[in-house]
């Protein structure tokens, strides 16, 4: 957005935008979290690991190929988070017993060179 535009909102208008942004968010990621249950499912009847390295960097490629220029960094620092989020979820699904939220198959010994997806 340029600077030099003004707002014609108030500062409670804009607050209920971010408030519905929140919560378009969060179920977003909630839709996200219900999706990789299935893949958990999924990885765990075929034996697979839950990491997937390659996978994971190319979707983050994706993404930011396909995001704004102002938005790369922050995304950048975001997606690993729900990557590892989503992770440590389907660790938890399959009953792997691993401590610390979004702890990583190299962390906990094992060597991620199988493919997840």
């Amino acid at each position: 957005m340029d600077a030099s535009v003004k707002c014609n909102k108030t500062l409670e208008e804009l607050r209920v935008q971010i408030d519905e942004a929140d919560r378009r968010i969060v179920n977003a990621l909630k839709d996200r979290m219900d999706i990789s249950a299935e893949i958990a499912l999924y990885k765990k009847e075929h034996g697979l690991p839950v990491l997937d390295p390659e996978r994971e960097n190319a979707k983050l490629t994706s993404i930011l190929t396909d995001c704004r220029e102002d938005l790369r960094a922050g995304l950048g620092a975001l997606y690993p988070l729900i990557f590892e989020m989503s992770r440590a979820y389907q660790h938890q699904l399959i009953g792997d017993d691993l401590t610390g939220c979004g702890t990583t198959e190299q962390e906990a010994g094992r060597d991620g060179e199988n493919k997840e997806r």
